[in-house]
């Protein structure tokens, strides 16, 4: 019990300087205890749960528009057109989750996804993905994902059939195979690949 007071009386502590540096670090009026969380006390809870935390900044990121440019109004701005679409591609890879629970709810884009743009984009990938994973080109598995991902099917249903072929492997597979399926969907979206 004493070790417990303690704690809470540390956590007390604890949220009260941060209270207090948050104050003194912000000249504007706090938020009553009422009305929504006022920043400083999302900080505070920030501190008794990072994951919450990083949840939220990943929804942020998720929400992030990327402004894009043409190769003439890059030019007009005085910007580089392959240096801004290197820096587009690189914001939008870091708009993708990477924690399985939310890339796997991410909403993939279907209309865009054929077997054209199988062909191109994924097809190639799980061809060097597969080989690196057995040893040898295994053209039917390669057939076989790519046919799952043209049917729809969930990232947690291609996991399940993967792992009795790729074993411990098939959820990193998996996992960096949605994260490119996302990734060339929505770089095609914003016009930058064809």
């Amino acid at each position: 019990n004493n070790n417990k007071q303690q704690q809470q009386q540390q956590q007390r502590q604890a949220a009260a300087q941060a209270q207090a540096q948050a104050s003194a670090r912000s000249s504007q009026p706090q938020t009553p205890v009422t009305g929504s969380p006022s920043i400083n006390s999302r900080r505070v809870a920030a501190v008794f749960n990072p994951e919450e935390e990083e949840e939220v900044q990943q929804a942020k990121k998720r929400k992030v528009k990327l402004i894009t440019y043409s190769a003439e109004e890059a030019l007009k701005v005085g910007l580089d057109p392959e240096e801004e679409k290197r820096n587009t591609l690189k914001k939008l890879a870091e708009m993708i989750p990477t924690k399985k629970e939310l890339l796997f709810s991410y909403d993939v884009d279907w209309e865009i996804v054929d077997y054209q743009f199988i062909a191109k984009h994924v097809r190639p990938w799980v061809c060097n993905k597969v080989k690196e994973l057995l040893g040898t080109e295994e053209l039917s598995l390669v057939g076989f994902i790519c046919e799952q991902i043209l049917q729809t099917k969930s990232p947690g249903t291609l996991l399940d059939n993967l792992r009795r072929i790729l074993d411990e492997e098939a959820e990193v597979f998996v996992v960096k195979l949605w994260r490119l399926l996302i990734y060339e969907v929505e770089a095609k979206k914003l016009g930058i690949k064809n």
